[in-house]
């Protein structure tokens, strides 16, 4: 039992998935933002801002999972925590970061 180590701090290929991910789903859904706002056609009149609405959230929910929380989470345990700039800049807790996610996530599913 010499190297198990219940919370170790080894999660190099997640973080660094993070850092890819993260200006990818920026670009995209900028990329995507645009193309619902100008280049909608004029059947799409009145579902496109339902669909920007949908998009603006999204694109919140990807910054706050891929920039500005990171979570790493220990399975088979129900345990997590974060790595992202709210929490190594800002000094928020984990569990701060997790409500305020819950209540992005509650706006986009709606």
């Amino acid at each position: 039992m010499d190297n198990f180590a219940l919370f170790d701090d080894r999660n190099d290929a997640l973080l660094l998935f993070y850092n890819i991910n993260s200006p990818i789903c920026i670009l995209l859904n900028l990329l995507a933002t645009y193309l619902i706002v100008f280049k909608s056609s004029r059947e799409m009149r009145e579902y496109r801002w339902y669909l920007l609405y949908y998009q603006i959230w999204v694109s919140a929910l990807d910054v706050h999972l891929n920039v500005l929380f990171q979570p790493v989470i220990f399975f088979p345990i129900s345990a997590a925590t974060g790595r992202g700039l709210l929490i190594s800049e800002v000094g928020f807790s984990t569990f701060t970061c997790l409500v305020s996610f819950r209540f992005t996530y509650v706006f986009v599913k709606k």
